[in-house]
């Protein structure tokens, strides 16, 4: 992570506050003003990113539905260092 948890209301980016730039979904706005309902964002730093066209998968992958989780399983970290050539953290 770039930056810790805010809420998605008060978060910048470099373009500008998150609610001025064009987003996929405005769901991220509902309860903004209600912190204990309110979305949370974090910043992340992003090393490599990969179009959808080279998407790898293999059966028993770790998947979260959460934005932002550390990924512990080995045979996910893995295969995504072996299919992509990431480094990992540790």
């Amino acid at each position: 992570m770039a930056s810790p948890k805010v809420l998605a209301s008060q978060f910048e980016t470099a373009s500008g506050p998150l609610f001025e730039q064009p987003l996929e979904g405005a769901a991220v706005k509902s309860c903004s003003d209600d912190p204990s309902l309110a979305e949370y964002v974090v910043g992340v730093e992003w090393k490599r990113t990969f179009g959808t066209e080279d998407a790898r998968t293999f059966r028993g992958i770790f998947a979260n539905q959460n934005v932002v989780c550390r990924l512990r399983d080995p045979a996910t970290v893995d295969f995504l260092v072996q299919e992509f050539g990431v480094e990992t953290a540790e």
